[in-house]
């Protein structure tokens, strides 16, 4: 057995144990769905902490760009990292605007307003995985670089967006430092 269906096999049986029953308990049977990738992004982002602390941070000690310091700063970068890496970012948006912005997306599709993929974009060439793959990933790239730009040029954007910039110090924890409203206008 490959580590991939351990993995897997774990991931089902704690979210068989622990997540569904709960789910159901409180009446939200019908987020089965999105309840179990939230699981997997949970398992996801612990081994990115782990590779951030295990790997990356011994690598910053190697061959730091300034001098290190454990600052008070510092350790809210971590706990920024820790929120949205662990999924609790989403877990917050799962119980407040996600349920609110799938209702509107059911709302639209009820009134005729159909589902649009890139990938149907042209049957037989941006159906191939890879042309998907890569057709996908320079729109988003593209919408991306847009709202950044949104971010730093409109005011009350920029207020909570400056957030993110005002680290003194770089580690390789301030990437999450975000204002949680910034993520919620992104997400």
């Amino acid at each position: 057995m490959d580590w991939l269906t351990l993995f897997e096999n774990w991931q089902d049986e704690w979210f068989n144990t622990w997540i569904a029953p709960w789910l159901y308990e409180w009446g939200l049977g019908n987020r089965l769905e999105m309840a179990y990738d939230a699981i997997n992004w949970f398992w996801i982002g612990l081994v990115q902490v782990a590779v951030i602390a295990l790997v990356l941070m011994p690598l910053e000690r190697l061959r730091p760009v300034e001098p290190p310091q454990w600052s008070r700063a510092v350790r809210v970068d971590v706990l920024y990292t820790l929120i949205h890496r662990l999924g609790l970012f989403k877990l917050a948006m799962f119980f407040s605007f996600e349920a609110l912005f799938e209702q509107g997306l059911g709302h639209l599709r009820a009134l005729g307003l159909p589902t649009w993929h890139l990938d149907g974009l042209w049957p037989g060439v941006t159906d191939q995985a890879w042309v998907s793959f890569v057709l996908y990933l320079i729109l988003f790239d593209f919408v991306n670089y847009w709202v950044h730009r949104g971010q730093h040029q409109w005011g009350r954007w920029w207020a909570l967006h400056a957030l993110h910039h005002s680290q003194r110090q770089m580690t390789m924890w301030s990437d999450n430092r975000n204002h949680l409203l910034d993520d919620v206008l992104t997400g």
